[in-house]
């Protein structure tokens, strides 16, 4: 995948460069999923991990995505909040019914979940966690561009996830996310945008 536009100019895409390890952070140490300490970051309220309030901050994101697998693992068997759907819309600015529908996610569950505010049920919560990783991926890529200024990510995400693609057969990326398989395929094409494969 090329990057295109500048600062003054056109839209821009992620760059073209290695990808970095997910679970790798600075130094080489795994991210762990621990109660962060910032006011936006994830934080542990006991059922479940949930954004400190909606939007979540792009270190959220982020964080997800370089955790190590089985932080993730963990925290999906836990179950996150429903406020993770309306952090997402938020990023995303769309509304809470499109995220929704997109996951394949019932609304009366999350609804009745978020009301409640008890943890959404496993394979939910996976659909969601591997979501916000995919963000973060996404955010990975444009930084290791080294120009991320003035570059929305996750915007550039839920339009890309919105237009037909032709590496999925003009399928629309985005009515593959209601599966954990369809997510790891979406991921799997981003890494390959990344790499060139798909410029």
């Amino acid at each position: 995948m090329t990057t295109t536009g500048s600062k003054r100019g056109g839209p821009r895409r992620p760059p073209i460069g290695p990808a970095q390890p997910a679970s790798a952070a600075p130094g080489g140490r795994p991210y762990a999923l621990e109660p962060a300490r910032e006011p936006h970051m994830v934080r542990d309220v006991g059922m479940a991990y949930v954004p400190a309030e909606p939007p979540a901050a792009v270190e959220d994101f982020v964080r997800i995505y370089r955790s190590d697998p089985m932080d993730r693992i963990h925290l999906i068997r836990k179950g996150v909040s429903a406020e993770w759907v309306s952090a997402l819309a938020a990023a995303f600015r769309t509304s809470r019914d499109k995220v929704v529908s997109s996951l394949g996610l019932p609304r009366s569950t999350i609804g009745r979940k978020a009301r409640q505010e008890e943890a959404l049920p496993r394979d939910q919560s996976e659909r969601l966690v591997r979501m916000w990783s995919l963000i973060g991926q996404v955010i990975e890529m444009v930084e290791e561009s080294g120009d991320p200024d003035g570059f929305d990510a996750v915007q550039w995400l839920w339009g890309w996830l919105n237009r037909p693609n032709a590496a999925l057969g003009n399928t629309l990326p985005s009515e593959l996310l209601d599966t954990v398989e369809g997510l790891e395929i979406v991921a799997g094409l981003l890494a390959k945008m990344q790499s060139g494969a798909y410029a």
